[in-house]
């Protein structure tokens, strides 16, 4: 399809400058429609990553395939800022037996703080089926306040475990 549109465009150069623009943006608008857009992450949308962490972010997918991988999001500005998505079949490091029990999340879901320097991180950890799951959150410290992260860790994980339903 491409060379088809291509030799249409070296055929019309020679005879009229109209055609020879309109192939031009043709075989453009071709090489667009070919070249595949990045895979979205199956759990959390960029949009909600934008919200949670108050601004644009840089976005990492790894393996999304048969419902198993990660997506994480990165704010762009200082100071960092990050939410991680972990799915797999497999048990995944999950919060300590005495954290924090949570309902509504899949099953038993658990709610811990992580130790980190130079921000501390929370996650929620749970299974949904024969998934696993963990969602983390590391926000600016200026950013948002302690609640407004657990609000959004909470609404995170809920979008995660009925993205796996």
């Amino acid at each position: 399809m491409i060379l088809l549109a291509l030799a249409a465009y070296v055929s019309f150069a020679h005879n009229d400058t109209l055609h020879s623009t309109a192939c031009a943006n043709a075989l453009c608008m071709q090489l667009a429609a070919s070249t595949p857009a990045p895979a979205p992450c199956p759990w959390l949308t960029k949009g909600t990553a934008v919200a949670a962490l108050g601004g644009e972010v840089t976005t990492r997918i790894v393996a999304p395939e048969s419902m198993k991988g990660s997506c994480s999001y990165s704010l762009l500005t200082s100071p960092a800022a990050s939410i991680e998505v972990v799915v797999d079949t497999s048990p995944l490091p999950a919060c300590p037996a005495n954290a924090t029990a949570l309902k509504g999340i899949g099953n038993e879901a658990l709610r811990c703080k992580i130790p980190a320097k130079p921000n501390e991180r929370e996650m929620i950890s749970g299974r949904v089926r024969n998934h696993y799951f963990t969602v983390t959150i590391q926000a600016a410290t200026h950013a948002t306040s302690n609640s407004e992260e657990s609000d959004w860790l909470q609404r995170i994980a809920e979008q995660v475990a009925g993205n796996l339903f």
